[in-house]
C-alpha cells in the first residue's frame, strides 16, 4: 500500500489533536480511507467518546517519516480532557483548511510563517511551562501572536494574570512583538453568548471570559469553527490586511483616516470606513462611538457574508449604526494573491522530504519501532 498525502495528514492531525470526531474529518478524507487506516492498525476508535485517535503503530510510522519530530503525548481517558481535545480539534481543522501550518512542535517554530502551536504538546511532561493557563494554542498570523482560547457557553473561568504571564513568557521575541487574543467557538453566536455572562466581583483570581473580554487591553478577535472562520484566518494571515483591504475596496475613493482615530481604517464619502473581517467587535464599537461623537454615523463596515448573517447585520446595520459591505471574492483574490479557497489534502502519493514513498519497507520499520516502544 502506498500512502496518500491525505492519509498522512489524517495521521498527523490525530497525533496532534489525539481525539477527533470522525464527522469533522469528512472534509479531509473518506470513511473508506479511514477504515483502511484502522484495518492497518494505525488509528483506532475510542468508543466512549465516539472519536478517532492514533495508535502506537501510527505514532511509530510518523516518527519514521518525520525523523522523530512529532509530539510525544500521553493519552488520558478523563472525560473533561477528551472534551477539551475534541473542541480544540475543531479549531485545528479550521486553521488547517485555511492553509495554516498546524503541525508546529514549539512556539518558536511559529515565527517564520503562519502557523499554530497546541499548548497540550508541552503539557504533561513533568514540568508544565504553561501552568494553569487555559490557552489552547498560540497562532502566528501576519506577524501577530495570538493567544487562542475555545469559548462556548459554560466553558468555565480563567486566571487572567496567569494567562498574560504565560502568553508573554512564551512569545518573548523582543519589544516589538505584537500580541492579541482569539476567542474561538462553534459559531460566533456561541462565543458571544458566553461573553455576555459577567459575575459580581469575587475575592478570587478566576473570572469568566465575559469579564476578561471587557477587561483585557489587548485586541480580541472572535472566530467561528467553519468555512467563514477559515476564510477569516486566511485574511488575518496577510500582513497589514486592514490597510490593504481598505485600498482594494475603495480604490480611488479611498481617503486616509484621521491620525487620531486608530479604530478607523479610511474615510469613504466623508464617513468612517472600518474593516470588520477580523471580528474585533470592540474595535468596531470604538469606531462607532467616535463617529457618534463626531456626528458622522453610520460608519461603513466591511465583512464576510457569514459574519454579516451571524452577527454584524443585526448588531450594527439593523440598529442604524453601520452600512455593511461584503468583501467579494475578487477583492480577496487580490488580497491573497490567489482565489480564496479551503485546503483539502490531495489523494496523490505522499513523498517524504527525501523524496521517498511511504511503502511496505518503511511501514515494517515503523512496526519494529512501535513494538520496541511498547516494551
Amino acid at each position: 500500500m502506498l500512502f496518500s498525502v491525505r492519509d498522512i495528514d489524517v495521521l498527523r492531525l490525530l497525533c496532534w489533536c489525539q481525539n477527533i470526531d470522525p464527522g469533522d474529518l469528512n472534509s479531509i478524507s473518506t470513511t473508506t480511507e479511514r477504515e483502511n487506516l484502522i484495518a492497518l492498525g494505525f488509528i483506532k476508535e475510542h468508543e466512549k467518546s465516539n472519536t478517532l485517535t492514533i495508535s502506537e503503530s501510527g505514532k511509530a510510522l510518523l516518527r519514521v517519516i518525520f525523523e522523530g519530530n512529532i509530539p510525544n503525548l500521553t493519552f488520558s481517558y478523563h472525560e473533561s480532557v477528551i472534551v477539551r481535545r475534541i473542541r480544540l480539534s475543531k479549531l485545528v481543522l479550521t486553521a488547517y483548511h485555511a492553509g495554516i501550518d498546524v503541525f508546529a512542535t514549539s512556539v518558536n517554530s511559529t515565527s517564520s510563517s503562519s502557523s499554530m502551536f497546541l499548548t497540550a504538546i508541552a503539557r504533561g511532561k513533568g514540568r508544565n511551562p504553561w501552568g494553569s493557563a487555559r490557552v489552547g494554542a498560540i497562532a502566528n498570523l501576519g506577524g501577530v501572536y495570538y493567544s487562542t482560547h475555545y469559548v462556548c457557553p459554560n466553558i468555565g473561568r480563567m486566571a487572567i494574570n496567569d494567562e498574560i504571564t504565560a502568553f508573554h513568557n512564551h512569545t518573548n521575541f523582543g519589544k516589538d512583538t505584537r500580541r492579541a487574543f482569539i476567542f474561538v467557538g462553534p459559531t460566533y453566536g456561541d462565543v458571544i453568548e458566553e461573553l455576555r455572562v459577567r459575575d459580581e466581583k469575587r475575592d478570587t483570581k478566576l473570572i469568566r471570559y465575559g469579564e476578561a473580554y471587557h477587561g483585557l487591553t489587548y485586541p480580541i478577535h472572535l472566530l467561528s469553527c467553519d468555512q467563514t472562520g477559515s476564510l477569516q484566518l486566511q485574511i488575518m494571515a496577510t500582513p497589514d490586511y486592514r490597510a490593504k483591504l481598505s485600498r482594494l475596496m475603495l480604490k480611488t475613493a479611498f481617503q486616509p483616516p484621521p491620525k487620531d482615530v486608530p479604530a478607523w481604517d479610511a474615510l469613504y464619502k466623508g464617513r468612517p470606513f472600518v474593516i470588520g473581517v477580523d471580528m474585533n467587535l470592540r474595535r468596531i464599537d470604538a469606531a462607532i462611538k467616535i463617529a457618534k461623537k463626531r456626528e458622522c454615523l453610520p460608519i461603513s463596515l466591511a465583512a464576510l457574508d457569514g459574519q454579516g448573517d451571524a452577527v454584524l447585520l443585526s448588531r450594527y446595520k439593523d440598529t442604524g449604526l453601520a452600512t455593511v459591505y461584503k468583501v467579494t471574492g475578487s477583492i480577496l483574490t487580490e488580497l491573497l494573491g490567489r482565489p480564496p479557497s479551503f485546503y483539502i489534502p490531495p489523494q496523490t502519493q505522499y513523498l517524504t522530504e527525501k523524496g521517498d514513498v511511504v511503502d511496505a519497507p518503511l511501514i515494517q520499520t515503523a512496526g519494529k519501532t512501535g513494538r520496541q516502544g511498547r516494551k
